[in-house]
């Protein structure tokens, strides 16, 4: 057959097999689109997908195209940003960008178009090396509109000094509009690092970083150092966008179903208007050592550990050229046998033995750089364990490099991967955009990345001897003389040095500023502030219309299944996975015991049984599963938003050949957990509360919000003890206790409990061919039905009342993060849906420009849950919160008597309906319903009252939950002040 002839006749057109599938115009290496060529094309198998690489003709800008059969597409443009020095140029450029353009000359299109559009995702991150941009939506004309955003906010961005000052960093009076206030400095990236010097992980790691990669561009703080950000100048700013930001040293990535003529198309278009040029690239390849190095450190101290257990160590050895993705391959595989969960022998050297309460956090090998390094290192540390720690570490590699590994630990390892391969998320596309890039701008074939068969089938050929793991360490541990030792000491007047490193550097700035200079910076300040409150013309930028939005919600086909008495929902799933959920009513479940439910949870998967430790326990888990989670679950009536029900939740998926494995594992951990194993419950509470304090920095307006919001229903009473401030001070108490006995015995009681609980639901997402297994396999799990009648029956508990709160948590942070939360509605009343479009109009009409943008806090926002319905106004890394309070208040006086217009209604149920329409994973569908009892028509009917609501609902709603509402509650966290506000409850981790 003439493969010319076919090629011409399927140009420009689409043909269909005898299926009705639609095949696109054959691709071939070679050939010429929009300007651009053809440099690659293979199958990837494993990832269901076609990989297509490209260059564009003129500037050699270098794209890959991933298509695959996915609604949810994405894109992405990605730019070679290293740093030359600490004063975060490329992340306080990352955010500049997005403050208009040629085209979208308005103040932050970024921020503007979240409520213009249907997209499930869209950032902008900074990396060590590199800056990218990328969004994902199922919407055709979503896409369009995004990319022709993104495309001239990376290429041609107004940088306008007023923009650098707000999102970098400027001088101002701590009160803009009061002169005889002093002088700081304030700005969006400027707080947001401030936060980051909180979280002692990421100190250690940063410093670990800058010390180990020193003299490449790794060796520099990309996001900035608070104390350097000041330094930089927006010239500076303004010339490394022209040196970077072009299409010769860009990277596109596309994925998805979508076609790429198209894509090709537009991005030709832009980038006509540029010439090739060439990238000057500083040194990225970390040479050799002549001799081992040992850095050390001091970083902040942590208030729930105890003072003589916060050091972090580690032990490092450079390796290979990250391009060499099939070494690197090894490496990972050696990475997660050594460090990788209970039985693996680093472990149990220096997690089990108490020598460290956790893995450090660069601990394993990092193949992110241009020279991979492989860390083992532990906190949470004796300050005098480093000389232990090292020949512990040299001890383990020694027996490995004799012994090896047993086969069935690497057997556990590959069936994780094959296992994931086969559960696909909504967000694949998205997760392979934001992993691609790392090895994609350090050399490294994306296309031999993302192979992973051809990657398993090299380590097969190579370990044939069973010796690769051996050579491996050989060669990098006792041949390799680059090693790097480093360690990092608690200081307890870390926060405070910091903040007088800060204050020194802003004092002599100001002492230096002259009188015409300070009447400078007054005067940009009223600009900025001008700026900031002018209502602007927004119609150039492109939008969705409530139209594109569908008025139906998608059914999700769920049958429902008997099995003694026991109802199974259940969804089809073609072949394959098996998906099981339980749930374990606690209904009037003993107050006292609650603080201890999720520790109890976390021993099920910590101890072992009495039968198999836990090391062997885990292992079955790995082997056979991909997964199994036990945890507390708080549901919400959706008629009474009083009314909440506790649960014990149980998870867990396995391929289909494995199901009575699974469930014969579940049985296990559920019901026959060793609780007397002291030993094991010690080191499982102190790694529980170690690095805890991290994630409060990290998430910190999460836990504010479940304070505020903790007085207010008894769900969110619960969940606070759960998961929430409460929960650390009870874990550091039983870090602190003398011993076990009283904790063991309110574990007991809960397994109790367990035991005789009844009236168990289960939801299955698997093939039909699988209801006999299961049902078989369910009935050795479950408790058989109870003969008598008390058992699990409701009794009448304390009723809830609600009060208003004011509690100020001390923590050691550099910044603060605050809430107010007010009660709203059940999920099924009328009022609901304007109380969500309500939220959305608040965050970006009205929070967003008063407190991110005037008041330099990195986030800002007011959610509401729809089942849980509260309203949790919050800041995210705020320089000052008291004031944020008081924009709260302003903004639900605004929202009540403010007129909002069509158009602003229209974008904030674009902005609603981007969650409730995301992309749901087959292995989800049927959880909503499942979890929280909402049904597919309650779901309607919000669908139609979110369509529905109109302004005067909004101004309604606002006046009788926010304006008039008779309870709310308030929470901020932050540094110890020198005066207690009045009125106000402190609160410390430790009392």
């Amino acid at each position: 057959m003439n493969h010319a002839r076919i090629s011409s006749f399927c140009r420009n057109k689409n043909i269909k097999n005898e299926f009705g599938r639609t095949f696109r115009r054959w691709i071939h290496v070679g050939e010429k689109i929009h300007d651009f060529s053809v440099i690659d094309k293979r199958k990837i198998p494993e990832l269901e997908l076609e990989y297509i690489r490209l260059q564009h003709d003129a500037t050699k800008a270098d794209m890959i195209h991933l298509s695959r059969n996915d609604p949810n597409n994405v894109f992405s443009i990605g730019f070679h940003t290293p740093a030359d020095n600490d004063k975060g140029i490329p992340h306080i450029l990352e955010h500049t960008t997005l403050c208009g353009s040629k085209k979208y000359p308005v103040r932050d299109p970024f921020f503007k178009m979240l409520n213009r559009s249907l997209a499930n995702f869209m950032n902008a991150f900074t990396a060590s090396d590199f800056t990218f941009y990328p969004f994902a939506t199922v919407n055709p004309t979503d896409y369009k509109n995004l990319r022709d955003v993104y495309l001239d906010a990376t290429l041609f961005p107004k940088l306008r000094k007023l923009d650098f000052l707000q999102e970098g960093w400027r001088f101002e009076h701590s009160n803009v509009k009061d002169k005889s206030t002093p002088i700081i400095y304030n700005g969006v990236v400027f707080n947001e690092m401030k936060g980051q010097v909180s979280d002692s992980s990421y100190v250690f790691y940063m410093l670990f970083q800058q010390r180990l990669f020193q003299g490449t561009a790794y060796g520099c703080n990309s996001g900035g150092d608070p104390v350097a950000i000041p330094d930089l100048t927006y010239e500076e700013l303004v010339n490394f966008h022209k040196t970077h930001y072009h299409p010769s040293n860009a990277k596109i990535f596309s994925y998805g179903s979508f076609p790429l003529k198209e894509n090709l198309a537009a991005l030709s278009e832009t980038f006509s208007h540029f010439s090739p040029k060439t990238i000057n690239k500083p040194e990225m390849y970390l040479a050799d050592f002549e001799s081992e190095k040992r850095v050390t450190e001091y970083g902040p101290a942590d208030p729930v550990m105890p003072p003589d257990q916060q050091a972090k160590f580690s032990v490092s050895f450079l390796a290979n050229d990250t391009a060499d993705i099939y070494e690197t391959f090894a490496l990972k595989l050696l990475s997660r046998l050594c460090l990788d969960g209970f039985s693996s022998p680093m472990y149990q050297a220096l997690i089990e033995s108490g020598l460290g309460s956790e893995f450090s956090p660069n601990s394993g090998y990092d193949s992110t750089t241009k020279r991979g390094v492989f860390s083992v290192g532990i906190e949470g540390a004796a300050n005098d364990a480093l000389p232990l720690l090292e020949e512990k570490v040299y001890s383990v590699f020694e027996k490995l490099a004799k012994n090896g590994f047993k086969r069935e630990k690497l057997d556990a390892i590959l069936h994780q991967m094959e296992i994931s391969l086969k559960h696909k998320s909504a967000h694949f596309g998205m997760g392979l955009a934001q992993s691609v890039p790392f090895y994609w701008f350090n050399g490294v074939d994306p296309a031999d990345y993302l192979s992973w068969n051809k990657q398993i089938e090299w380590f097969k050929n190579e370990n044939k001897d069973g010796r690769l793991f051996q050579k491996l360490i050989q060669k990098y541990v006792f041949e390799n003389k680059s090693r790097f030792v480093f360690s990092m000491y608690p200081s307890a007047d870390f926060s405070t040095n910091y903040q007088k490193k800060e204050a020194q550097k802003l004092q002599e700035h100001v002492s230096s500023l002259s009188a015409d200079k300070i009447k400078e910076i007054e005067q940009v300040s009223a600009d900025l502030l001008e700026k900031q409150s002018t209502l602007e013309d927004t119609s150039c930028l492109p939008t969705l219309s409530v139209s594109d939005i569908s008025k139906t919600t998608e059914k999700t086909e769920l049958d429902s299944v008997k099995m003694d008495n026991v109802p199974i929902q259940w969804y089809k799933l073609s072949p394959g996975l098996t998906y099981l959920r339980v749930l374990f009513p606690l209904k009037d479940f003993p107050e006292h015991l609650l603080p201890y439910l999720s520790v109890y949870c976390d021993a099920c998967l910590s101890l072992g049984t009495f039968d198999e430790n836990i090391a062997e326990l885990e292992q079955h888990i790995r082997r056979y599963t991909g997964g199994i989670n036990i945890s507390p679950s708080l549901v919400t009536d959706p008629k009474d938003l009083y009314k909440a029900g506790l649960h014990l939740y149980v998870s867990g998926y396995c391929l289909d050949e494995n199901v009575e494995k699974m469930t014969d594992l579940i049985k296990k951990v559920f019901y026959g957990t060793n609780l007397d194993n002291r030993e094991k419950l010690a080191i499982m509470l102190k790694t529980s509360i170690s690095g805890v304090t991290d994630g409060i920095a990290e998430r910190g307006h999460a836990f504010a919000r479940l304070s505020s919001a903790s007085s207010l229903t008894d769900k969110a009473r619960m969940s606070e003890q759960l998961n929430g401030l409460s929960q650390v001070k009870v874990l550091s108490e039983l870090n602190k206790a003398k011993d076990l006995d009283q904790l063991v015995s309110y574990l007991k009681e809960i397994q109790h409990i367990m035991k005789e609980t009844r009236d168990v639901k289960v939801a299955v997402n698997a093939a039909s061919s699988q209801q006999e297994v299961v049902k078989k396999s369910l009935k050795n799990l479950l408790p058989s039905p109870s003969a008598d009648p008390a058992v699990g029956k409701q009794q009448d508990t304390k009723k809830f009342e609600p009060s208003s709160t004011q509690v100020y948590h001390e923590l050691p942070f550099q910044t603060n993060f605050a809430s107010s939360s007010y009660v709203g509605v059940p999920y099924t009343h009328e009022d609901g849906a304007a109380l969500q479009i309500l939220s959305s109009l608040l965050t970006h009409k009205y929070l967003h420009g008063e407190i991110r943008e005037k008041g330099g806090a990195y986030g800002a926002g007011l959610s509401y849950g729809g089942v849980d319905g509260i309203l949790s106004f919050f800041t995210y890394r705020d320089a000052d919160p008291s004031r944020s309070l008081g924009i709260f208040t302003e903004a639900s006086e605004w929202a009540a008597t403010h007129l909002f217009s069509e158009s602003d209604l229209d974008e904030a149920k674009l902005s609603v309906f981007q969650g409730i329409d995301a992309p749901q994973s087959e292995s989800q569908k049927g959880v909503l319903q499942f979890l929280d009892g909402v049904t597919d028509d309650m779901l309607q009917h919000r669908r139609e009252r979110l369509l529905d609501v109109t302004a005067e609902d909004v101004s309604r709603v606002a006046k009788q939950y926010l304006v008039n509402g008779k309870i709310s509650s308030s929470t901020i966290l932050g540094p110890k002040m020198s005066i207690q506000p009045a009125g106000w409850e402190i609160s410390t981790l430790s009392s």
